[in-house]
């Protein structure tokens, strides 16, 4: 079964970062954040790793490695 769940806004908003901030510092779009958050976009590992980077986690504790891209 694929995982849609993810913890980017959970996280992002516990850290008190609106998403401009957040994109900014893992150097994405605000657009391409919008998508991951909605899921729309699955993430690739260059983008989940500037992600989990800038929120200060491992990339595991937001995208499980039993998670899987849902088309």
């Amino acid at each position: 079964m694929a995982v849609r769940d993810n913890r980017v806004r959970t996280l992002r908003l516990a850290r008190g970062y609106v998403l401009a901030r957040l994109a900014a510092e893992a150097d994405i779009s605000p657009s391409t954040l919008i998508s991951v958050e909605k899921h729309h976009y699955w993430p690739t590992e260059r983008v989940r790793e500037r992600i989990a980077r800038a929120l200060g986690v491992e990339v595991d504790d937001i995208w499980p490695r039993n998670a899987t891209a849902v088309a």
